[in-house]
Formats: C-alpha cells, sequence, structure tokens
C-alpha cells in the first residue's frame, strides 16, 4: 500500500506564485508559471539543505582561514617563482649556451621573454578580474537584468535563489563557502589565485596553465642543456664537499693553526646552484600543471566543470509542480 506524500505550500522566490510540493529529500522544483528553480528556505528545510558531512564542514572552515594565508603568501610566491625562472634562464642559462649576440642568442632570449610575458599576464588577469554578483535581495523577475545582462528575454527557467547570498544564481552558478559568493560555471576555489575560478576569469586560468606549462618546458630543456653540457655540477659539486669537509674537519679538530687556503673556485658554484634549483622548479612543476591543465581540457571537452564532476551534478531539470 502506497502511502499518501505529504506536501507543503512554498512561494516561488520569483513570480510568488504558491506552489504544493511533496515534503521529499528532492528539494529543487520547477515553477510552471515562470519557470524559476525553487529549493526550501533554510528556516522550513535547513536539516536538510545544510546537514553535510563533518570532514566538509572543517574542510570549508580550514579554506576561510587560508583565504588571507593565499592573497598574502601564495600569490607573491607564484609571482616570485615565475620571475626566478625567467630571470635565470635568460640571465644564466642562454648565455652558456649561445655565444652572446648570435643569432640563436637573441632568438632564444625572445623566446624566453615571449613566454614569461603571456604567463605573467595572464596570470594577472586571472586575479584581477571580479566574480559578477548580482545585486543583494534580488529576489524578483525585474532584477534579472541586473544579475544576468546575458538573459534579454527575462526568463527565470533555470535560475536559483541563494539563501546564503540572497541573491540570484543564473544557472550552472555554485555558492562558495570560501569566498561567500555565488560564482557563474564555478570550476573550484584556487589558493595560488586566492578566489575561485569560474566563467569570469577560467578562459585566463586556462591560458595560465597552457603558457606556464610550456614555458617550464622550455626551461628544463635548456637548463639541462647547460647541466650535462658544462662543468657547472661538477664545479658546483666540489664546492659543496670541500665546505662539508671542512666544516667536520673544524668541529672535530681543534687547531690554533691557520686554516690551509683552498682551491680557488670562481663564482660558477653560485650560478651552478640558481640553475639546479630552477631545474628542479620546473621539473615538479611540469608535473604538477602538467596534470592540471590536460584534466581541464578532458572537463571543457566533456563540457562540465571540476565542481560538476566531483560532485556529480548533472544537468537535468528538475520536476515541476503546479499551484
Amino acid at each position: 500500500r502506497s502511502k499518501k506524500k505529504k506536501m507543503q505550500t512554498l512561494p516561488c522566490w520569483g513570480c510568488g506564485l504558491q506552489l504544493e510540493v511533496p515534503q521529499t529529500n528532492a528539494k529543487i522544483f520547477s515553477c510552471p508559471k515562470c519557470g524559476a528553480f525553487n529549493d526550501s528556505p533554510p528556516s522550513l528545510d535547513s536539516k536538510y539543505l545544510y546537514e553535510t558531512a563533518s570532514w566538509k564542514k572543517k574542510l570549508r572552515k580550514l579554506g576561510k582561514y587560508m583565504l588571507p594565508f593565499g592573497s598574502v603568501v601564495c600569490v607573491p610566491f607564484v609571482t616570485f617563482m615565475m620571475f626566478y625562472v625567467i630571470s635565470v634562464g635568460v640571465g644564466f642559462v642562454l648565455p652558456r649556451i649561445f655565444e652572446q649576440w648570435s643569432f640563436g642568442f637573441i632568438l632564444s632570449q625572445l623566446l624566453a621573454i615571449f613566454l614569461g610575458f603571456n604567463t605573467i599576464i595572464n596570470y594577472q588577469l586571472c586575479l584581477i578580474t571580479l566574480i559578477p554578483q548580482a545585486p543583494a535581495n534580488s529576489s524578483s523577475l525585474t532584477n534579472l537584468s541586473n544579475s544576468d545582462p546575458k538573459n534579454n528575454n527575462n526568463n527565470l527557467s533555470g535560475y536559483r535563489f541563494c539563501w546564503k547570498c540572497n541573491r540570484i544564481k543564473p544557472p550552472r552558478s555554485h555558492h562558495c563557502s570560501t569566498c561567500g559568493k555565488c560564482v557563474p560555471l564555478l570550476d573550484h576555489h584556487c589558493i595560488f589565485t586566492a578566489g575561485c575560478i569560474g566563467e569570469h576569469n577560467h578562459k585566463y586560468f586556462l591560458l595560465f596553465l597552457g603558457w606556464l606549462f610550456i614555458s617550464v618546458i622550455y626551461a628544463f630543456i635548456v637548463s639541462m642543456i647547460v647541466l650535462l653540457s658544462t662543468d657547472v655540477v661538477k664545479t658546483t659539486y666540489s664546492f659543496l664537499i670541500e665546505h662539508i669537509e671542512f666544516i667536520i674537519h673544524k668541529s672535530l679538530v681543534v687547531s690554533n693553526e691557520p686554516r690551509a687556503s683552498r682551491s680557488h673556485l670562481s663564482s660558477d658554484w653560485i650560478i651552478g646552484v640558481f640553475i639546479i634549483l630552477e631545474a628542479l622548479i620546473c621539473l615538479i612543476t611540469m608535473i604538477g600543471v602538467g596534470v592540471l591543465f590536460f584534466s581541464q581540457l578532458s572537463l571543457i571537452q566533456k563540457g562540465i566543470t571540476s565542481f560538476e564532476s566531483d560532485f556529480g551534478i548533472l544537468h537535468r531539470p528538475p520536476p515541476m509542480y503546479s499551484a
């Protein structure tokens, strides 16, 4: 014997139509008049709407604490690393491969500057592009043009209302608990950009990953050419071994005699440390950015975002109930 479903009356946020919907776990329903997607306000169904796993709550709380850390530490760190790779490559690596002011030297320098310029510009554009926001308390059809200028027909089909930030949510928009905003086509919250990656800056984020991936491959190849074809590694190794032996000897043997003069090594060991460090940074970055870049391309081919892929969100219309 089938049990009769309990019904509840809820107003549509778009047109105000009173709808009778069943009290089920399907919290989203569509209005037959304006087509708006509705869900239960927190006061009516707060337990279902906001009941999340404890580890998710801890992760969101950690994300809010890490937000200032991302803007203060991670963004300057990423910018510094990019300038470091460019500076070492242009100043120390390429002059050791090509003869100064030769055609190959000029071409390689221009290529390095071109790759570095595109990487830095797209990273900065990804940082400064603002998230489009609907006006507060915009829970009516009259404010739809302000929340989404693309919608010229004032059709609310696919639109939802966010009860957390009290704004209209365009289709495929999701609320970021770390930023406290609804982000159109939210992909993920990135600590290295100190903000969300969505429709507003996903283009620049993808271009940044692509240019960065090509740049680190180029820097890694020229760095390995220098390390394998010159005596930089040998000079750096000899200098470090000599200093380590001197420290051990000084700690074990106490003598007032002056230390014997060591072999006169040039400043090549400093350049060697810079080049070895650059090669390691490029190798680690190449692996990490490569995985992220190609995973982003795979999601774009499928027509979904990282958020939708992680949470299994499908673009199916919710059930429609009459007044």
